[in-house]
């Protein structure tokens, strides 16, 4: 399964909307994107180190083990605010397309570039 940085977007996004507190939650349904989908980029989120998660393996076997999300960390909050303009994340995904390349990193500096220009450094 490809990673999907318009869905890793979106779940950060939907958790960043829960009560502080909330215990661990549900990220979907999430239109047009499968359990499937959603559970493998919240395992991604939570290897990344942008969100806290509770691993938990289905049936006691060996596939990879699914993320209970609890919260996003430090990390996963500033890569949410950078991310967070809907066009300014469109003008991010436009370059990376441009670059072939769609990772954490290269995002977060695409993004951080942006809002450094908006500054005027």
């Amino acid at each position: 399964m490809k990673r999907d940085m318009n869905l890793i977007r979106e779940i950060l996004l939907k958790l960043e909307e829960r009560e502080p507190d909330a215990g661990a939650i549900n990220v979907g349904p999430i239109e047009g994107v499968s359990k499937a989908e959603i559970s493998h980029h919240t395992y991604l989120l939570h290897e990344a180190g942008l969100i806290r998660g509770v691993k938990s393996y289905p049936n006691g076997t060996f596939r990879t083990p699914q993320i209970v999300p609890i919260c996003l960390t430090w990390s996963g909050h500033d890569f949410l605010e950078e991310a967070r303009d809907p066009e300014r994340w469109g003008k991010a995904m436009t370059v990376m397309e441009g670059l072939g390349t769609f990772t954490i990193g290269v995002a977060r500096e695409i993004l951080t570039g942006m809002i450094r220009t908006q500054m005027g450094q």
